[in-house]
């Protein structure tokens, strides 16, 4: 029973272990409870059980309902998880906190405390909203001083927030909790079973990756050799077949480093059609010869790669262009260039209205921790263009699907990208409409083509009023 709970890659079928499923969906109520204390369930816990103070810091207390104490023997695993997202600073201890992100317990490493600096606000400067860049080297090894540096900050100054570190959003979610939960004792099944995982993982990510009904996945890898030579050999498919002393698992998995996806498709169904014709022989006293399994598989095979080309041709490639806006209305296109090897990256923002171009620009960024974010600062500086020329009715237009999609969300944010949106979203105050659009890569064309320009700038740089290109592409609005 143990071996079923693997998760798909090592071969299993991803079954749950129930009482970490329960653990997890319990964590779900103590997230609730932490990330919105004035609802009705938050209000009545914490009235009874934790008055003075938190709920991560209470004690299940005497004579425990049995909800709270269900909730509260799930706190163990929001400990574990819970971090910050660094806004103002003035809620977090830099000592004692989880708030670095990208090291493996996003605390700080070190072996000397200084008590001059206590808080998170210690190391930033609230007059420019940047980072004391002098302070953090002094204090920290190089690498969590370029982590820190890279940790995106806003001059809407928003607050410190509670996130979940094992999920981009920042939110938790049953499925995190879960996994978190299953790692270990997984990875440990794993490293006591079989010494061949990654040669296992390789085998069954090619096998579910793999375009045929899942059903046939699930029966290719467990079937004992029979009269497979005989069948493949019709099908066009010579190979060295093991004997039964063999592991067929290894020997699987060696042979689809092998073969190319249209004959692994082909050996796939093939072996998932002897089995079944093997089922109906033994539980069903029905019988064939090989020549109709053989027939039976071609068709089969036929019929999945014609679906496959039907699927294909409902998606013609066509090519779309940038369309102008209507009226007074402007658009202003945003695009991102990011090294992650010296993580930095250039904005560049072009506006455009009905008739042509009004103004563009070129914004390099420091300490720039992935495209992300390096999309987020360039909806940011297209914002400030649109606003320091004095636009009244904006359109904000990229292909950063992710920017888009909380830039016209007004929930809460907890994601890396939180005090940006913070500050995208106050900035809705400066026009009397603005708007943000998602579109392609080759409506955003004229942004994207701007990098070229921009790394050729140490500074920003910008054209008002004026084709901001060389190439006779940046002239032509219509792409």
């Amino acid at each position: 029973m143990v071996t079923s709970l693997f998760s798909k890659i090592l071969g299993r079928y991803g079954f749950r272990n129930l009482a970490q499923f329960n653990i997890a969906l319990l964590a779900k109520q103590g997230w609730n409870i932490i990330t919105n204390p004035n609802c009705l369930l938050a209000r009545v816990l914490k009235a009874k059980y934790f008055p003075e103070s938190d709920f991560l810091h209470s004690r299940v207390g005497a004579h425990p309902s049995y909800t709270w104490k269900s909730i509260w023997c799930a706190r163990g695993l929001l400990e574990r998880g819970l971090g910050w997202r660094v806004g103002s600073g003035f809620s977090i201890n830099i000592w004692s906190e989880a708030w670095i992100e990208g090291t493996d317990t996003d605390r700080v490493v070190s072996n000397e405390i200084n008590p001059n600096f206590t808080l998170v606000s210690d190391l930033i400067d609230h007059s420019r909203f940047t980072w004391k860049v002098e302070t953090i080297l002094f204090l920290f090894s190089d690498d969590q001083a370029n982590q820190i540096l890279s940790m995106p900050l806003s001059s809407s100054n928003p607050d410190d927030a509670i996130i979940w570190r094992f999920d981009s959003s920042g939110c938790y979610s049953v499925k995190s909790g879960y996994r978190l939960l299953a790692h270990v004792s997984d990875s440990q099944i794993v490293v006591s079973t079989n010494s061949n995982v990654d040669q296992i993982k390789r085998l069954y990510s090619a096998l579910w990756s793999l375009a045929i009904p899942t059903k046939i996945k699930e029966d290719s890898s467990g079937y004992k050799l029979h009269i497979v030579r005989s069948i493949l050999s019709h099908l066009g498919i010579a190979l060295f077949l093991p004997s039964l002393e063999h592991d067929w698992l290894l020997w699987l998995s060696s042979l689809f480093d092998q073969l190319d996806k249209r004959k692994m498709v082909l050996f796939v169904v093939s072996i998932w059609g002897i089995w079944t014709y093997r089922n109906n022989k033994i539980h069903n006293q029905m019988s064939q010869s090989a020549m109709d399994l053989v027939r039976f598989i071609k068709s089969y095979v036929g019929e999945l790669t014609s679906i496959a080309d039907n699927d294909a041709s409902l998606c013609p490639a066509s090519r779309m262009h940038w369309i102008p806006p209507l009226g007074d209305t402007i658009k202003v296109n945003f695009d991102a260039c990011f090294s992650t090897r010296y993580r930095t990256s250039f904005s560049r923002v072009v506006a455009r209205n009905n008739g042509g171009y009004m103004a563009a620009g070129t914004i390099p960024h420091l300490f720039v921790p992935s495209p992300e974010v390096a999309e987020a600062y360039a909806c940011i500086d297209a914002l400030m263009l649109a606003r320091d020329v004095g636009f009244n009715s904006v359109i904000i237009e990229g292909d950063a699907l992710t920017v888009i999609n909380k830039a016209n969300c007004r929930e809460a944010d907890r994601s890396v990208l939180r005090s940006l949106m913070k500050q995208i979203h106050s900035m809705r105050a400066f026009f009397a409409s603005l708007m943000f659009s998602h579109v392609v890569r080759t409506c955003n064309e004229v942004a994207h083509l701007l990098a070229r320009e921009g790394r050729d700038f140490p500074g920003p740089r910008f054209w008002v009023e004026e084709a901001a290109l060389k190439d006779k592409r940046w002239v032509d609005f219509q792409n």
